[in-house]
């Protein structure tokens, strides 16, 4: 039973509060409204309420949605105007937010012009309610034909987690994408992946490019949730869809010898970091585009990254500071390409990850990997998240035994100290071809400096302060101690300065 939402209209009882009057006495009548008027309703409230009724009522509920009529009224009870494609748009950001909501995890972040979520908490109902779309006009026809790849403007989030990619395809933040039309190479290439909405495997167009030696010289593969290694999904299951990325791209050995295969996650493991992460706040640098409201931004957390190609095998560490946009970077580097949108203290700081790689190397030989058959889900359905149980007798955790060889890196850094006019001043540089972020500590509170390749920058504490200073692969300094004093006093006709060192500094490294 459906049920119309016209807030505007006094003649009518609010939509919502008659739905849960119908649902309240019934056993099987499924209601939902006809259409919820988004302009009036934010849809994360849409995704709550759905949620909420469905609970109470046995997961008997769906949701009605549409984008645009009777504006005049929206904009009396205080809503919006929108044009057509405004209204259009507005309404695939809202079915991706109320997807977002609906789908088991841990916080969402979606950003969006006219809707989007920054760390909300998903709340899934029960039953898995259908979203149904009044389409009228191509554009709306798209938002309401299937999903997936084929959902314009809203790709990714449905609720099969072995299919989509549940919004961690980065073109659905972008309008030159979203605003495509049908014909446009960018709408097609877009909307070409495997569909295993319709049967279709994972890997089956990858497998088939490597053989045919027509891979692209650059492939973005983003895995179905289920393979994502979330809380809710075992890290065996991404161990199989790795496994099987590497097999599709090792079957041709003229492609793998001329490929890399970059494996990043978007989140860390959800545990203390001891690392601070480098910010944007003192800086030799230039800050343009670093700041947020004034505030810094800088890098987040650290999470991991894996490269796999013939130049990288052997279990090497690289420890240079890299973020996100340095896969960008590597790319700017092999194609010969610029991207102006990262910021001059980014590149100062990350690097470009040709340090992870030894191109003098020509083995292109694959090296044997465990098997993970076994790691393929048993079912599709979803479950609730793994709540670990503590063990009986708990340890620490072992880090594996033995050594792993260490990749040289660029940097070659120096913090120098000197006490001056009561002072203790220091002096960051870096004489090597790249910059650092050096992170400082002491009573006086934490303080951040950036310098580029070839630069210097200075500040001073109290002598009584002790500062510690930490920077990337493990540099560390510690200055602490007492200045020498000089007094002066009258002994008859002569003047005696007394010199005192009271303390000595102290510094280390490793």
């Amino acid at each position: 039973m459906s049920v119309p939402d016209h807030p505007y209209r006094p003649e009518f009882t609010e939509a919502w509060t008659t739905l849960s009057v119908i649902a309240a006495p019934t056993e099987r009548v499924r209601v939902f409204p006809n259409v919820a008027n988004l302009p009036l309703r934010p849809p994360a409230m849409l995704a709550r309420a759905v949620a909420s009724l469905g609970t109470l009522s046995g997961g008997r509920v769906d949701l009605a949605l549409g984008a645009r009529a009777f504006w005049d009224a929206i904009a009396a009870e205080g809503g919006p105007w929108r044009a057509p494609a405004e209204a259009v748009a507005a309404l695939g950001e809202a079915i991706a937010v109320i997807r977002a909501l609906w789908t088991p995890g841990g916080q969402v972040h979606l950003p969006g012009k006219h809707y989007g979520l920054d760390g909300a908490e998903p709340a899934p109902p029960p039953g898995r309610p259908g979203i149904w779309v009044g389409a009228l006009g191509p554009r709306m026809l798209r938002l309401a034909v299937g999903d997936g790849l084929d959902a314009g403007h809203s790709w990714g989030w449905i609720s099969d987690a072995y299919r989509g990619n549940y919004g961690d395809n980065s073109l659905l933040y972008f309008d030159n994408y979203r605003n495509a039309e049908p014909g446009d190479p960018l709408y097609e290439k877009a909307r070409t992946g495997t569909n295993a909405a319709k049967g279709g495997g994972f890997f089956d167009i990858l497998t088939a490019d490597v053989k045919a030696g027509r891979l692209p010289a650059v492939s973005w593969i983003v895995a179905p949730e289920a393979f994502t290694e979330h809380p809710n999904r075992p890290a065996n299951y991404g161990a199989w869809y790795i496994a099987r990325v590497l097999d599709a791209l090792t079957a041709n050995p003229e492609v793998w010898s001329r490929t890399a295969l970059f494996i990043t996650y978007d989140e860390n493991d959800g545990f203390f970091d001891h690392v601070v992460p480098p910010y944007p706040d003192r800086s030799a640098v230039d800050l343009t585009g670093e700041l947020l409201d004034g505030q810094p931004y800088g890098l987040g957390q650290r999470v991991p990254m894996l490269v796999v190609s013939p130049w990288s095998k052997g279990g090497r560490v690289c420890s240079q500071v890299f973020d996100h946009t340095s896969i960008v970077r590597f790319l700017e580097r092999r194609f010969g390409v610029h991207e102006p949108n990262i910021s001059p203290w980014r590149r100062a700081i990350c690097g470009d990850l040709t340090a992870a790689f030894d191109f003098s190397r020509t083995d292109a030989a694959v090296p044997g990997l465990p098997g993970t058959d076994g790691y393929y889900p048993p079912d599709r359905e979803r479950h609730p998240d793994y709540v670990p149980a503590p063990p009986a007798d708990p340890a620490l955790p072992r880090q594996e035994r033995g050594q792993r060889p260490a990749l040289p890196l660029p940097y070659d850094l120096t913090v120098d100290g000197q006490v001056r006019d009561g002072a203790l001043r220091l002096t960051f540089a870096s004489r090597g071809p790249v910059g650092a972020h050096f992170h400082v500590t002491s009573a006086a509170g934490p303080r951040g400096y950036t310098v580029g390749a070839g630069q210097r920058l200075s500040d001073e504490w109290p002598t009584s302060s002790e500062v510690v200073v930490h920077g990337p692969n493990g540099f560390y300094r510690r200055f602490a101690g007492s200045g020498a004093e000089v007094t002066a006093r009258p002994v008859g006709e002569d003047l005696q300065l007394v010199l005192t060192n009271p303390g000595h500094t102290r510094w280390g490294w490793r």
